[in-house]
């Protein structure tokens, strides 16, 4: 699920980022405001997901298109800036909230192609956990900004987690 901090916007289905499919996906969408305009990506916004059991976890990959080369019609260029994990092994989740007690910084990647100059944007995000971490949550928090600047969304059409 995507915390953004505004409770009263939606958001695409958080299971897309799990669904295996290519068309699909989640997304933040354009859910702040900032001097009356929409805007999509701000710093603090999270996707966290429950994993439903503790597992130890070596990468995980982040794509906003179709994997293996973040194609399709979802736009390639919809990641965040920069983004770091945080786990929790206390973890719950009701009614589609998970809270838990998130440790320190695991892991951390930048946007794969800045700018995504003539819009290849073909590469993965890709967080390598070292040494790898057990948990059963995971939090995905966004710490930079797209450098396309904050019109651009935050979205996943797929999440593959992997073991050591």
């Amino acid at each position: 699920m995507f915390n953004t901090g505004n409770p009263g916007c939606d958001t695409l289905t958080p299971t897309n980022a799990f669904d295996g499919k290519g068309d699909t996906r989640t997304s933040l969408g354009d859910t702040h405001l900032k001097n009356g305009n929409k805007i999509a990506q701000v710093i603090g916004d999270a996707f966290i997901f429950d994993m439903n059991g503790c597992n130890e976890i070596g990468k995980l990959v982040m794509y906003t298109g179709t994997p293996p080369n973040n194609s399709g019609p979802l736009d390639a260029r919809d990641f965040p800036g920069k983004a770091d994990i945080t786990m929790s092994s206390d973890c719950t989740t009701s009614n589609g909230v998970t809270t838990g007690t998130f440790g320190p910084i695991v892991a951390t990647a930048n946007e794969p192609v800045p700018g995504c100059s003539g819009g290849a944007c073909n590469l993965p995000m890709t967080f390598s956990i070292t040494p790898p971490v057990a948990a059963k949550c995971v939090k995905i928090t966004l710490s930079k900004v797209l450098q396309l600047g904050g019109g651009i969304w935050w979205g996943i059409g797929e999440l593959q987690v992997y073991p050591p």
